[in-house]
């Protein structure tokens, strides 16, 4: 059922499960901070029917549903739905970093039924450096898609990003929607259908009431970060309780606007769904507190972590795997370039007519073995050029890369008009061919020399 943390009331001694560490005691726990995460990925049955806990039935045409940003996260074959994530651009979805995201998950955007909406793959995995387990400290996670659309295909699918919010400000309270469990036990699977509910902000001042009475297994209190954390539900019964699954979902705000003169629906993202409180009787009941990690805390991190390599970077890492790479194929170049260029001066025609003989002569000079290796240094300062020019144009140029007239990663990239399902691969081959071309025709010069310097006889 998901990642449990039993956790004990004033002196009441508790069973308590943090991962796969189960620490043992004498009576059954009162109250229980709850989260889930992929240790228990279901595959909902087409019959399943249900809500939020205390929510309501969204459809496609509900203004305040939040399903153009809804992320859907589920195991590598597609089948195993397990948490649950915001697009915040063109490329990145927000989620918690208790969801144990990994790469190669597949996440789903858009539509307000389970299996709808554009697919991805996850393609890397940043974890707030701080998180921690117990408690769900720094519970927030960025993941990067590996197949990021254009915005013609995103439009056409009715998928945006939600804008994140930076000044948190005193709002009444946040929509909550998901597809996890849908009753107070967590017996159900979860639903088919995206549900809604709307639960009110709490002060840490009212939600404490519950919070001082929950304790972790060492006998400490729950960690809360009052700045960092926000606490929604408590006391609220008709509110919408987070359930199984619903974590990592977003927290946010659907509010009417004038833009121009005419009246538009504003989404914001305010916190990402992190874990609630429970009962032994109630695994998920309403009016006992939800908790969220405050996306408004976190905006340098998430900034950060959203950040494209700087084209120098770019440059610096293709030259050093360059050099590195240089290092193991010079001896097969060395080797190569004699051989076709046969004749030429110092080269016997016949010497490099198979692997022995070629080998022999590189090494029969008076460099010995480095013979191999005649010419490393010219091919690095070829190719590391080469790696760099390369690198640097294609970043700047391929498809979701920030330039003039481009909304890059603070939204969907630029429309290509393609209309293959799979995104970007025509745009993607465009970039590519011509960082290739802009290199070549910038390191040719350098590469003249090299091929007369591997063709001069061994020294």
């Amino acid at each position: 059922m998901g990642r449990v943390r039993n956790v004990a009331v004033a002196a009441i001694a508790t069973v308590a499960t943090v991962g796969a560490v189960s620490y043992a005691a004498a009576a059954d726990p009162v109250l229980s901070a709850m989260s889930g995460d992929r240790t228990t990925p279901v595959k909902v049955s087409g019959g399943r029917k249900g809500r939020i806990v205390g929510g309501r039935t969204v459809g496609d045409l509900d203004s305040e549903t939040g399903s153009q940003f809804f992320a859907k996260i589920f195991t590598p074959d597609g089948s195993g739905f397990y948490c649950a994530g915001s697009l915040v651009s063109g490329s990145h979805v927000l989620t918690r970093a208790g969801c144990n995201v990994l790469p190669g998950d597949v996440v789903r955007v858009g539509g307000t039924k389970l299996f709808e909406g554009l697919e991805y793959k996850v393609a890397k995995v940043n974890t707030h450096p701080g998180f921690k387990p117990v408690g769900d400290v720094h519970d927030i996670a960025m993941l990067t898609l590996a197949n990021p659309r254009s915005e013609a295909v995103m439009v056409r699918a009715g998928v945006a990003p939600v804008a994140m919010n930076t000044n948190f400000g005193s709002p009444h309270g946040f929509y909550v929607t998901g597809f996890g469990a849908t009753d107070e036990a967590a017996a159900t699977a979860g639903s088919l259908q995206l549900k809604r509910g709307y639960q009110p902000l709490r002060t840490w001042d009212q939600c404490a009431a519950i919070f001082k009475q929950v304790r972790l297994p060492s006998g400490k209190l729950l960690p809360i970060n009052r700045w960092a954390q926000v606490c929604t539900n408590y006391l609220s019964r008709k509110s919408g309780a987070l359930c199984e699954r619903d974590v990592g979902g977003p927290m946010f705000r659907a509010d009417d606007k004038w833009i121009g003169g005419i009246k538009v629906k504003v989404y914001t993202l305010y916190a990402v769904s992190s874990f609630w409180i429970g009962t032994a009787a109630e695994r998920c009941p309403q009016g006992l507190p939800n908790v969220g990690t405050k996306v408004a805390y976190y905006k340098a991190w998430i900034k950060a972590a959203m950040a494209r390599p700087s084209l120098a970077a770019a440059a610096a890492a293709g030259v050093a795997a360059e050099v590195t790479a240089a290092a193991l194929w010079t001896p097969a170049e060395v080797l190569k370039q004699r051989a076709q260029a046969a004749g030429c001066a110092g080269v016997a025609a016949g010497d490099y007519a198979s692997l022995r003989g070629g080998v022999a002569a590189a090494v029969g000079g008076p460099a010995g073995f480095r013979g191999l290796w005649a010419g490393y240094g010219m091919g690095v300062a070829t190719y590391a050029p080469f790696a760099a020019v390369y690198f640097s144009v294609y970043e700047a140029v391929r498809p979701g890369a920030s330039a003039p007239g481009r909304r890059g990663d603070d939204g969907p990239a630029a429309a290509s008009g393609d209309d293959d399902d799979d995104g970007e691969w025509g745009p993607r081959l465009a970039a590519a061919a011509t960082a290739g071309g802009v290199a070549a025709a910038v390191t040719c010069p350098l590469d003249v020399l090299r091929t007369r310097w591997w063709c001069a006889p061994p020294q």
